[in-house]
């Protein structure tokens, strides 16, 4: 989470890991009910992932040699 921009909207100008740490508490306060766990992917998603890129990487060789 990049906590620079909104830092600097809120007239913080030092950027610490304190005032990133008070900035993320209050936006978790303001964000906490839109908020979900994560879960990590599954192992059919991460194998679909590498069929997809795998599937990309042959169109892009195959439309070189064409």
């Amino acid at each position: 989470m990049d906590t620079q921009p909104d830092a600097k909207a809120m007239g913080t100008r030092a950027k610490t890991d304190r005032v990133d740490a008070a900035f993320i508490a209050r936006r978790i306060a303001q964000e906490h009910t839109r908020l979900r766990a994560y879960t990590p992917p599954t192992a059919n998603h991460c194998r679909l992932n590498r069929l997809i890129r795998r599937r990309a990487t042959i169109l892009r060789v195959t439309a070189r040699s064409s």
